[in-house]
């Protein structure tokens, strides 16, 4: 992956609290990193495959966002 590692999530008893803590909630999707670079958003999964034909809509909010420029983590859910 020539831009970032994926984050690795760990199961947790308890949802994290304070301003510095973040956690997602699991929904048995596909682990995604959303990139963005100008016009070019690609949905890359852990295993290096570009899922942006399958997930259109994710696609084309990233590419409305302000922003030109990112990498999020995250999991996408059909």
């Amino acid at each position: 992956m020539p831009y970032a590692r994926f984050q690795s999530p760990t199961n947790a008893a308890e949802v994290p609290t304070g301003i510095d803590r973040f956690h997602e909630v699991k929904h048995d999707g596909y682990r995604m990193m959303l990139i963005r670079v100008q016009d070019r958003a690609r949905l890359i999964s852990t295993g290096g495959y570009d899922w942006a034909p399958r997930f259109p809509r994710i696609v084309e909010a990233a590419r409305r966002l302000r922003q030109s420029h990112f990498i999020t983590d995250g999991e996408a859910v059909e």
